[in-house]
């Protein structure tokens, strides 16, 4: 029986009986009072003793789906006391109806607490977020996460949907069908595996999608990043350009919230972090780090790596175009260390840089980002929290494989170019073998050819200032970049100065 056979049953059960008939008595609910519905079943709000419960209904009847949905249940209620912020799951039952006189189906419901709303329409219903409630909801993340890991739980399906809130404002977690656990330590089997492929698109790790990792806690950390990231912009984080927390926001902490979130969505899960512990531990300690962290020292070191190559940037506009000349700029900035990472900036998004490296064509290769940079303006003076680097650049050429031409692709062993999709899957064919993507030496490369100018700048330098944006913006649209335009861009940029500047002013 189809899972619309089964909701379409289970509908005219409920309006010819006005609910349903429990070991409690009788409920009473219409179709009219369905709270939601899911891939896999449906929810209604009741009544029991005038106390306001839910009733979810599963649906898809197959004997997969019913095993995993009992064992939400049962074990989730089996180390209930232990855990934290998870969904009040009352009493499971059955529900018969008969089709026929021939056929009968057994419907599995659970008797729940009723939540107003979860954490989608929640955060609709906000213009902004404040620090003050990201915080609440990395707190409640962190703790959450924390409690079920710790109890051999992979939740596997963390997303706005699943996060229900309460009357008071609370988060609880929910939705535990698709949870992965520990065997050996649960009454009931559900029968998932780690590699399993079974979670959502949108906030699911990648091993979640191409099963070249096995599913660990490490996936809900990447997911629990993708929520903390949705909460903040209203989408979660792909590709390149992704937006800074730090930029956008004069947050306390926002530089931390935006670092825990760039290493969770790595998409090699060996390199997140690999626990909630290792994230509270990595907050704490950046904390205290930042509590001394003097801006100016990186603005300083960067300045003194960008002089030590073109002098002429000193109290003067001035603009290089030889491209060894700009590697030479590069390898001095990226040697250095810094307190924090260096950034890039268009005026339509920001993020942090490690490294930028000459390529065999004269491009270069900004983190995986391939630009073709047509010159590199400067402007550097005593004041050092307004420099001006900027990238003038013009578009690169695709790359020509097999007589068709590829603007995303991956060099394999500094040897063979393949177009990015022929590595997504995880395995390619190489030399005339399969390989693990994982074993090879890839180095991938985008092509940027949607940005005229590029700025780089240590973190809390004016040009990285979200203000500034509609500054960089003008440029992007402008074409020729003029000694006018770098000079009429530091005297406006200034005006917005970082927090930890202005207190260091």
């Amino acid at each position: 029986m189809t899972k619309d056979e089964v909701l379409k049953l289970l509908n005219n059960h409920i309006e010819k009986n006005e609910g349903i008939m429990t070991v409690f008595g009788e409920l009473k609910f219409k179709k009219s009072d369905k709270l939601g519905e899911g891939g896999n079943g449906s929810v209604y709000k009741t009544k029991f003793n005038e106390k306001e419960i839910a009733v979810k209904f599963l649906t898809f009847l197959s004997d997969s789906k019913k095993e995993r949905f009992r064992s939400e249940y049962f074990n989730t209620n089996y180390v209930r006391s232990d855990l934290n912020n998870v969904v009040n799951m009352i009493h499971y039952d059955e529900l018969k109806l008969n089709e026929d006189s021939f056929n009968t189906y057994n419907i599995p419901y659970i008797l729940m607490s009723v939540y107003s709303k979860n954490l989608k329409k929640y955060r609709e219903d906000k213009n902004e977020i404040t620090e003050e409630e990201f915080k609440k909801l990395l707190n409640f993340l962190s703790s959450t996460l924390r409690s079920i890991h710790n109890k051999g739980i992979i939740h596997r399906d963390i997303k706005p949907e699943n996060i229900l809130v309460d009357e008071n404002d609370n988060f609880v977690m929910s939705d535990f069908g698709i949870a992965h656990y520990n065997k050996n330590d649960f009454p009931l089997d559900n029968n998932t595996k780690k590699g399993d492929r079974l979670a959502n698109i949108l906030f699911s790790a990648p091993e979640q999608k191409n099963n070249q990792y096995d599913v660990t806690e490490a996936a809900d950390i990447y997911s629990m990043a993708q929520i903390m990231y949705w909460y903040v912009f209203e989408k979660v984080r792909q590709g390149t350009g992704a937006q800074k927390i730090s930029s956008n926001y004069k947050w306390d902490c926002a530089v931390i919230y935006d670092e825990i979130i760039d290493k969770c969505l790595r998409n090699n899960p060996n390199d997140r972090f690999q626990s909630i512990d290792e994230i509270l531990d990595f907050y704490k300690q950046r904390k205290r780090e930042l509590s001394e962290v003097n801006p100016f020292d990186d603005m300083e070191k960067f300045q003194d790596s960008v002089l030590s190559i073109v002098p002429e940037f000193y109290n003067n506009v001035n603009f290089i175009e030889d491209k060894n000349a700009m590697s030479d700029l590069f390898n001095s900035i990226f040697e250095k260390k810094y307190r924090e990472k260096i950034e890039f900036n268009t005026g339509n998004g920001n993020n942090s840089i490690s490294s930028i490296e000459k390529l065999e064509n004269d491009d270069f290769l900004m983190d995986f980002g391939q630009i073709n940079i047509k010159k590199i303006w400067g402007y550097f003076t005593d004041f050092i929290y307004d420099d001006i680097l900027l990238l003038e650049l013009e578009n690169s050429l695709g790359y020509e494989i097999d007589g068709e031409t590829y603007y995303s692709v991956g060099v394999v062993e500094n040897k063979g170019t393949f177009p990015r999709e022929e590595i997504d899957s995880g395995y390619i064919r190489y030399e005339d073998k399969v390989y693990n993507v994982s074993k090879l030496n890839i180095q991938y490369r985008d092509i940027m050819n949607c940005y005229n100018i590029v700025a780089i700048a240590p973190s809390k330098n004016c040009i990285l200032m979200c203000d500034n944006d509609v500054y960089l913006k003008e440029l992007q649209n402008k074409g020729k970049i003029t000694k006018e335009d770098i000079i009429n861009l530091k005297l406006r940029i200034k005006e917005n100065k970082h927090s930890d500047v202005l207190r260091r002013l």
